[in-house]
């Protein structure tokens, strides 16, 4: 399953459109933004990346960190993917 990252920022408009032009999925809630990763990526070292990029562009990042998936969550995704 793919890792996620939540992200709150001043600027959620510009953080979603950055966040998906570096290929992120990225997902708008009204606490902040889901980003979610490619299943293989390595979740720390994409916040690290996305975090340099969204400051550089002068957005004030307030948090981000890797969002913990649900149950739920896992069990909707492998049944989209027949696993069950």
């Amino acid at each position: 399953m793919a890792p996620e990252l939540f992200i709150d920022a001043d600027d959620l408009e510009r953080a979603d459109a950055l966040a998906r032009a570096r290929g992120f999925s990225v997902l708008r809630t009204a606490e902040g933004l889901t980003a979610r990763l490619a299943p293989r990526d390595d979740a720390r070292a994409a916040a690290a990346s996305l975090n340099r990029a969204l400051v550089e562009a002068g957005i004030a990042v307030f948090s981000i960190a890797h969002k913990a998936r649900s149950l739920e969550g896992i069990y909707r995704d492998a049944s989209k993917q027949g696993a069950l």
